[in-house]
């Protein structure tokens, strides 16, 4: 069995309360062209939150996306979100940070 995952699999990061011994979300980094998610990219990163019992399923492009995706389901939130490398990378990280921490 991978670190976070099922035989195999292995997240990019994983998000963990470690107060409350729960998965807050789990992250896949992707370096791809600005478009919509690939289907295996959005069942990749759902099946690693699935087995580690996880609501936030977060695909991390590095840049915005034309088409993000949001998509709601029993259980788990798929979505995506930009990362941007072009620019100020402290503020990427500070907007990336914000958000992860609005999820505990």
């Amino acid at each position: 069995m991978g670190p976070y995952g099922g035989p195999g699999m292995k997240a990019d990061l994983v998000l963990y309360d470690r107060f409350q011994d729960r998965c807050l979300a789990v992250l896949d980094a992707k370096y791809k062209a600005a478009g919509p998610p690939a289907a295996g990219d959005v069942h990749q990163v759902r099946s690693y939150a699935e087995f580690l019992g996880c609501r936030e399923a977060l695909l991390v492009y590095p840049q915005a996306l034309d088409h993000p995706l949001n998509l709601q389901s029993p259980g788990i939130c798929a979505r995506s979100i930009g990362f941007p490398l072009d620019g100020d990378l402290d503020a990427g990280g500070q907007a990336l940070l914000e958000l992860l921490t609005s999820l505990a």
